[in-house]
């Protein structure tokens, strides 16, 4: 019989348990469990997939192109301005300041890549939207999904190894013989000790922003095919459904743990067909997320914010009640059990009763 019960919590956290009497304490503290610990300074994980196709030349207001002495040009309230606007004050807005951002677009006509890790500053961020990404090739929309789960798996860089160095984040890539891999977001941090510090929330968030339907977009089939063998039209969704799904381990080196992603959607621009709309919203369903549209500026702030707000309100941790054991004797428990429940947060909270 354990003769003691600690609660370890961030909120106040009231537990009645028949069996037994307690006083327990909110405490800002980490969680420890047979010496592991756990990193409760973690953020919430999101990384942005930006349409950079020829389509996001055309005006929000009107849907067209506009030209130039006969020469396409991107309009004067084109949708990757205004995209880009969206992005930029989003990232800077301080209530999402405890958010982590990675930034992705499209690669012309073949697949996407990485333009800033996971973590990357606000202001390298806003730079990137600024400088690295420009409106021109197809929509290719699963091949570019695909170089995320690359990424996120910390696999071979595929389509991004097509492209200049000083176009992509090298910061998250390493090459092995000669062959160049992503580093994984998902690879734990070391405490003091060089254990693993284990995360709360084992998933990112990938939002996938377009304006079109898929084209030039099935380069990956086959290798999607081979992760779900229920895939048929276009992949985006069968890929969403594989990163999500609950036995899918995107980062299985780390003991204990699945790794897995949610793919949000938002179609935007007003410009895609019935069918395209349909598979976002079966990309959001089937990978766990949200589905948006957005025909102007206001409403792609709009669609943006509420992803946010339900990456945030998620982003909630319980742990199973957890018996610490008797390091002198293995047969043995210790004399706590340690159950947490909690709302990630900096602030302290009082003593329960």
């Amino acid at each position: 019989m354990f003769n003691k019960i600690r609660i370890i919590a961030q909120s106040a956290v009231y537990v009645s348990l028949s069996v037994f009497s307690v006083t327990s304490y909110a405490e800002d503290i980490e969680i420890y469990v047979n010496n592991k610990v756990q990193d409760l300074s973690e953020k919430p994980r999101v990384l942005i997939i930006f349409d950079s196709s020829g389509s996001m030349k055309k005006s929000v207001a009107s849907g067209n192109y506009c030209y130039d002495d006969g020469d396409n040009v991107e309009c004067s309230d084109s949708r990757m301005s205004v995209a880009k606007t969206a992005m930029k004050t989003l990232i800077t807005d301080s209530e999402n300041s405890n958010i982590d951002f990675g930034l992705m677009r499209f690669n012309g006509s073949s697949g996407g890549y990485v333009i800033a890790g996971l973590g990357e500053s606000s202001s390298n961020l806003t730079s990137a939207i600024d400088n690295k990404i420009s409106a021109g090739g197809s929509t290719p929309l699963s091949e570019t999904l695909w170089e995320a789960y690359s990424y996120l798996g910390g696999k071979q860089v595929d389509y991004g190894d097509n492209v200049r160095d000083s176009k992509r984040d090298l910061n998250i890539e390493e090459t092995i013989g000669y062959t160049k891999y992503y580093k994984s977001p998902f690879v734990p941090k070391k405490d003091a000790s060089g254990s693993d510090i284990l995360r709360c929330d084992n998933s990112v968030n990938v939002i996938v922003m377009t304006d079109g339907d898929p084209y030039n977009d099935s380069g990956r089939n086959t290798l999607i095919k081979a992760l779900n063998s229920n895939a048929s039209g276009n992949y985006l969704d069968d890929l969403a459904e594989y990163m999500h799904n609950a036995n899918t381990d995107l980062w299985p080196t780390t003991s204990g743990v699945k790794d897995n992603a949610t793919v949000h959607t938002i179609g935007f621009g007003g410009g895609m067909s019935t069918s395209g709309l349909q598979l976002l919203e079966d990309t959001a369903a089937k990978g766990g997320g949200v589905y948006k549209t957005a025909g102007t500026a206001s409403e792609l702030t709009s669609s943006l914010n509420q992803i946010f707000k339900d990456i945030n309100a998620s982003n909630t941790s319980f742990t199973a009640p957890s018996v610490a054991s008797n390091n002198s004797n293995k047969v043995q428990s210790g004399e706590f059990v340690y159950y947490a429940m909690f709302y990630p947060s900096k602030t302290l909270v009082g003593k329960v009763t």
